[in-house]
Order: C-alpha cells, then structure tokens, then sequence
C-alpha cells in the first residue's frame, strides 16, 4: 500500500459502532431506532472540540452508552451494563474512561440547542425520532 502511496485512516466513530453491534450479537441492538440515536448523538458530538479529542474508539463507546441509556427508554428489557462490559473489552478501553465521556457526551446533548440555537439541520433530520423521548435523567 505504501509503495502505491495509499495512506489507510483510523476507523471512525460509525464504523467502531457497527463493529460494536456486530460484537453484541444481539438482535434488539440491530435496532433501527438505536441506530438513528447512535447517529444522531455522533453527528452532534463533532461538534464538540473537548469531545473530538478522545480516541475514536471510547468516543464511539461513550455515544453507544448513551444512546443505550436513551433506547432503555423504548426498550426496558435490555442490558445496558452487559452490553457495555463487552463493547469496552472488545474496544480494550476503561469502562471509568467511558462513563466519564459518556457523561460529557450527554451533558453536551442535553445543551446543544442552547450553545447552537441557529443550528436547525440534525434537528430536522432527527427531530420525529426523539418526539416521544426524553433524556434527561439516564446516566
């Protein structure tokens, strides 16, 4: 590849989350409504510059963790702590790093209407899916 001078990037935020679902095994988390979540919460967070300086990996598992914190909501039955155990031993990062980012992750989310007030685009693109939901209390 090198002689071809082919450079290969680090893995980004969506694939380190589809890696994550893939690692769960777990039909409930191939979740269309999970999946626009994780979306949403990604697209946000680059637009966090303290966010943006994770490693992509615990950034994704920060995004994960609330997204299922979110998606608990709708789906009450899931296990969010042993589905995060394997997505941070698959990831080979710190569950303490994790819930750390999380919890800026979610304050970031919680927000970013009033940092960004003229920012309408994830707004429009998201808004029927978070109607019914509230995240206000999940971590």
């Amino acid at each position: 590849m090198g002689t071809l001078g082919y450079n290969i990037g680090s893995p980004t935020m969506k694939e380190f989350l589809d890696r994550f679902i893939e690692e769960l095994a777990d039909p409930i988390f191939k979740s269309d409504k999970l999946y626009k979540i994780m979306m949403y919460l990604s697209k946000l967070a680059c637009h966090n510059y303290s966010l943006m300086q994770l490693p992509t990996s615990l950034l994704a598992a920060a995004v994960m963790n609330v997204a299922l914190k979110i998606f608990e909501k709708i789906e009450p039955q899931i296990d969010i702590s042993g589905a995060m155990s394997k997505v941070v031993s698959f990831a080979k990062i710190d569950m303490g790093d994790t819930k750390i980012a999380a919890k800026e992750m979610l304050s970031f989310a919680k927000n970013f209407d009033k940092l960004y007030p003229n920012f309408k685009n994830l707004r429009a693109v998201y808004n029927e899916e978070f109607k019914s939901l509230k995240p206000t209390t999940i971590l």
